[in-house]
């Protein structure tokens, strides 16, 4: 079962070049969980826009061909808030599926993620690959936005996963959690170096981000909280 293997954040084999130079330098340093969410319906959305991570680079460096590493763009030096090479947080791509993986039918999305991570060394910037599952059943894994005045359980399925994808990455003992909704792409190279910097230039903070400014609240923004939508 791949969700029983997953590893502990404190325990771990790091499957890439990158992961392995890192616990060598400093074992005990922060980590920090990428998190993409994905269900059923989103799957080959999800394998796609990590297919992009190879055009679209994460982190800075180079991929040598001839020792299959990445080499050099690891010290943040580009980028914001610099950190040193021994405090680097070391960050792991966590795959949230909102049921288990037993429900991927005729798609198998972790080997081709897995397969994809292996073949990239983890785009540089990554650890490890960590599958997780929510095990929602598949009657309460919805999101119907057009339902929200008369389904109370209308975005059941997204809010059940956030809540156990972050029981399951603070029991993983990660420092933080960075969550990628399926669809986000990444429009500059080196996004996640930018990303890691914000989050030591702004630490220390409960939750870190910009507010919502969409349409979702829009029918009820006048009984929700002042700083929600402040």
């Amino acid at each position: 079962d791949p969700v029983e293997s997953a590893t502990d954040a404190n325990t771990f084999t790091p499957r890439s070049s990158a992961g392995r130079r890192a616990k060598q330098l400093n074992p005990n340093r922060r980590r920090i969980a990428i998190v993409r969410p994905f269900d059923p319906a989103h799957a080959e959305v999800l394998l796609g826009s990590l297919e992009r991570w190879g055009i679209v680079k994460p982190c800075g460096g180079s991929y040598d061909e001839q020792s299959q590493t990445w080499v050099g763009g690891h010290g943040y030096y580009e980028y914001g808030e610099n950190y040193s090479e021994e405090e680097r947080p070391i960050v792991d791509l966590v795959l949230s599926f909102s049921r288990t993986y037993a429900d991927l039918i005729g798609f198998d999305t972790l080997s081709s993620v897995r397969d994809l991570f292996e073949a990239h060394d983890g785009w540089g910037c990554f650890s490890d690959l960590v599958p997780i599952a929510s095990n929602i059943e598949p009657e309460l894994d919805i999101y119907v936005p057009s339902a929200v005045q008369t389904n109370p359980l209308w975005a059941n399925g997204p809010n059940n996963q956030f809540l156990k994808s972050y029981t399951q990455v603070k029991t993983k003992g990660y420092d933080a959690m960075v969550v990628m909704e399926t669809d986000v792409q990444p429009q500059v190279n080196g996004w996640l170096d930018m990303m890691l910097s914000e989050i030591k230039k702004n630490e220390p903070f409960a939750i870190l981000g910009s507010k919502y400014d969409g349409h979702s609240w829009d029918n009820y923004r006048d009984e929700m909280p002042p700083a929600l939508v402040d």
